[in-house]
């Protein structure tokens, strides 16, 4: 079991995924992401999902890509806390999935069935899963 090192977003492990979900109740992954970077006080734009379907490369392709710069997480260190891990969680070519660093190596997302929890970079789930990990650059 991962203990969540950062109090301010403890509160929120095992709260359960929607579609579409913005809290406090339920959250979606990019609603959690969302959250998560407000309590870092950190500004997130809004971003509704088109469809359902599990391969929605939007998330990255029109929503983080011209708007962010790129940390790898593999570098990704305390001064990153509150950037977006972009994962493709279908295993596929498109990053259709998104969750938040909450310290060095530990992000939290949310899953159907699962709920918010944290998950480390390393764990043998998602270290190949991984696409990076991004922050938006005020223009």
């Amino acid at each position: 079991m991962i203990t969540v090192i950062i109090p301010s977003v403890q509160d929120l492990i095992g709260i359960p995924f929607e579609a579409g979900g913005r809290g406090p109740v339920t959250y979606d992954c990019w609603g959690l992401v969302r959250e998560v970077r407000r309590r870092f006080g950190l500004e997130t734009p809004e971003y509704i999902y088109q469809n359902t379907d599990v391969e929605d490369p939007a998330i990255i392709n029109n929503v983080m890509v011209p708007a962010t710069q790129d940390v790898r997480w593999h570098t990704a260190g305390p001064n990153d806390v509150g950037g977006v891990v972009a994962i493709r969680n279908a295993g596929g070519p498109f990053v259709n999935h998104c969750g938040v660093l909450i310290a060095p190596y530990m992000f939290m997302h949310t899953l159907k069935g699962v709920g918010a929890h944290v998950v480390r970079f390393d764990s043998p789930m998602y270290r190949h899963r991984i696409f990076g990990v991004y922050e938006w650059t005020k223009s």
